[in-house]
């Protein structure tokens, strides 16, 4: 039987199950909760190439665990506790096609943030301390008169050493770049964005 609804499960790409014991069998294998629980939801959801991209367990607190296409676990994020591993994915069609960004969260909600393009290079990796970039580059699509632009940004120790602004995601074309000294503009071109 659990064969049987692997294969539709795979076909549709997403599956629900519903738990009512402690320890249960999915896919044949035994899965074991953490928590005693009713009416646990494990969500399933495909890679387009029918791998496992993402287990979702609502027991009572949701808990995703990410995986890789090659069927490594990345790791798992706690929604309660706001820890853990959170991956963001590529969309075709409603399915996830690649990675586009893990980040990862300590106890203190620091966030240590990779950002991949479409074929799986690293495209920024950065350390937010309290929410505010700290270490590393970033990158994130902001607004200015000419619609919304990529900003690569470049932090060390929480201060901003360089900024380019893209005219797209692809980050080919260059509007505007320079470089900052004790977090004010320094040499280059400079274009305002919105905050």
């Amino acid at each position: 039987m659990y064969a049987e609804i692997k294969d539709i499960l795979k076909k549709i790409g997403i599956g629900i199950f519903m738990i009512w014991n402690s320890i249960s069998f999915l896919y044949g294998q035994e899965f074991v909760q953490s928590r005693v629980c009713f009416d646990t939801i494990v969500k399933l959801t495909y890679y387009n190439t029918g791998e496992l991209a993402m287990k979702d367990i609502n027991c009572p607190a949701e808990i995703i665990e990410y995986y890789a296409k090659s069927g490594k676990l990345i790791g798992n994020f706690d929604f309660d506790l706001q820890r853990g591993t959170f991956v963001d994915f590529f969309y075709q069609n409603e399915e996830p096609i690649a990675i586009q960004t893990i980040s990862k969260y300590d106890k203190e909600g620091n966030e240590l943030t990779t950002k991949y393009a479409l074929d799986g290079s690293v495209k920024a990796e950065g350390i937010y301390w309290d929410e505010e970039p700290y270490e590393g580059t970033f990158i994130e699509e902001k607004s200015n008169c000419m619609g919304t632009v990529t900003v690569w940004s470049e932090y060390k120790k929480g201060q901003l050493r360089k900024k380019i602004i893209y005219e797209d995601e692809n980050m080919q074309h260059i509007l505007a770049e320079g470089t900052y000294r004790n977090g004010k503009p320094y040499r280059g071109t400079f274009m305002k964005t919105q905050e």
